[in-house]
């Protein structure tokens, strides 16, 4: 409880830093849903991309074990992938 505690001293010492970066962060990802809204060439390409990656990419056995209805090697593959990318590449990383 004490880290909680000292995080929230640093966010309450620099609340005007904290609100600018948030609304910052937030109003880029309102404007990119809003351009994503509007622009269907650019969904098609979202799209088209997502079901590239999940045709042929690395999570490819992954989406073919959720289309086939092998519950759990759908379970057991999304685990490792989100242990891979929680764990490793978001905590190990940087």
């Amino acid at each position: 409880m004490a880290v909680m505690r000292g995080a929230f001293t640093v966010i309450g010492r620099h609340r005007r830093a904290y609100v600018v970066l948030n609304v910052v962060f937030y109003g880029l990802v309102v404007c990119g849903m809003v351009v994503a809204a509007v622009n269907p060439a650019l969904q098609q390409s979202l799209i088209e991309s997502v079901r590239s990656s999940l045709a042929k990419g690395p999570l490819a056995p992954l989406a073919r074990a959720y289309k086939e209805g092998n519950v759990l090697t759908a379970m057991l593959l999304t685990f490792l992938v989100n242990l891979a990318g929680g764990a490793f590449l978001s905590i190990t990383v940087p």
